[in-house]
């Protein structure tokens, strides 16, 4: 069956924090940020304030997540240096899925 203990860590998402098996592909960081690249990508949109003391008061209101302004200041940072530099900010997080697994998509 399954062992005693599962090697897991927790991600920082949308929903909240998700306790993820460190085996799983969605476990990696992605950037060297522990959270979902939606996430990033919405730390990124709210950071364009440029008053990160309201990014972060948006944050909790709207998704109950609480942050310091310095964590969106770096995501805001790592993404914006990329953009200056022309490099692709998207890359794929999944590999090939196999057969066996089960695969939730929602459009």
């Amino acid at each position: 069956m399954y062992p005693a203990t599962i090697e897991k860590k927790t991600l920082s998402t949308t929903l909240g924090l998700v306790a993820i098996n460190n085996s799983h592909d969605f476990s990696e960081t992605r950037n060297g940020f522990r959270m979902s690249p939606l996430l990033q990508e919405i730390f990124c949109y709210v950071g364009q304030l440029n008053v990160y003391e309201k990014s972060t008061a948006i944050l909790e209101k709207l998704l109950g997540i609480t942050t310091s302004n310095m964590q969106v200041n770096k995501v805001t940072n790592f993404y914006g240096n990329l953009c200056s530099k022309g490099e692709a900010l998207l890359k794929p997080v999944l590999k090939d899925i196999k057969k066996s697994e089960h695969v939730y998509v929602e459009a």
